[in-house]
């Protein structure tokens, strides 16, 4: 169930990218999926491997992030 969608334009994760999709990723329930589109040539593959990092699952054939909850359980 995507929740919310998230528009990048041109801005590429190492150009900043990083933080507004956290700061969406932040508003939705774990479990939710976040749409996020963009420009960016290595977009998909830069948000591939952020969200393995961030403990996220991407999907590239629907540009979804579902939210994990790795970084819920880092304040407990």
């Amino acid at each position: 169930m995507i929740l919310s969608h998230l528009e990048l334009g041109s801005l590429g994760m190492d150009r900043g990218a990083h933080l507004l999709v956290k700061r969406a990723l932040r508003n939705i329930p774990e479990g939710a999926q976040l749409q996020v589109t963009g420009t960016c040539r290595n977009l998909g593959l830069h948000l591939l491997t952020w969200c393995r990092g961030q403990g996220h699952h991407y999907d590239p054939n629907t540009n979804t992030i579902t939210r994990g909850s790795a970084d819920l359980g880092r304040w407990k």
